[in-house]
């Protein structure tokens, strides 16, 4: 039986070159969580902690704007923050 070895591979940062579509949350930027324990939160995506095997973030790590706490959330569950959502 053959084996395979797994693939490594390591995680894209997302900004204006390689985002997906303008759903995508950028590195560093502001962002809405919509899902989950912290939901309607504001944050700033800080970091990936684990990536799809093309590289784009699955799990993220954020900053929460209310209190600074550093928390992870799925990226799925971020949007970018609108002009509205920062005054």
């Amino acid at each position: 039986m053959a084996r395979t070895k797994a693939r490594a591979h390591s995680a894209v940062r997302i900004d204006q070159s390689n985002r997906r579509n303008d759903d995508e949350v950028l590195h560093g930027h502001m962002c809405r969580i919509e899902n989950g324990e912290h939901r309607g939160e504001l944050a700033t995506f800080v970091a990936t902690l684990t990536a799809d095997e093309d590289g784009y973030p699955e799990t993220t790590r954020v900053e929460l704007r209310r209190d600074g706490r550093i928390v992870t959330v799925p990226y799925a569950d971020l949007t970018p923050a609108s002009p509205a959502d920062l005054v």
